[in-house]
């Protein structure tokens, strides 16, 4: 059994997710160049990230719009439009430091590839 705090095996899986960035030493960059070829040749792939696009606009209209309006609710919404912008435009790892702390309030959704307010 670890003794690993919930936290730090929560990042810990969320990372282990993502490829290494292209700035990384042990980063492979002309597998990093193959596979966005080959992504941008497959269709099927294409037609898969439209959906998510899709999914993705609804999800976050959802989420910003059925807020109760308390200002604790509407800090979280901010943190999470943040964090969800930074993901799409940048990628996992220009998030900020500040995830570690509201990593409490959130959770990682990995079918959207989005952190998600929790219940």
């Amino acid at each position: 059994m670890s003794r690993e705090a919930p936290h730090k095996r929560r990042l810990r899986e969320f990372s282990s997710r993502m490829p290494l960035p292209p700035w990384h030493p042990d980063a492979d960059i002309i597998g990093l160049a193959y596979l966005s070829r080959m992504a941008e040749m497959d269709l099927a792939f294409q037609l898969k990230i439209r959906e998510l696009n899709r999914r993705l606009s609804l999800f976050t209209l959802l989420r910003m719009d059925g807020c109760s309006g308390f200002r604790m609710t509407t800090v979280l919404r901010h943190y999470f439009y943040e964090y969800l912008n930074r993901m799409m435009k940048h990628g996992p790892y220009s998030l900020p430091i500040s995830v570690n702390i509201v990593e409490a309030f959130l959770t990682f959704n990995p079918e959207l590839m989005v952190f998600d307010i929790r219940k």
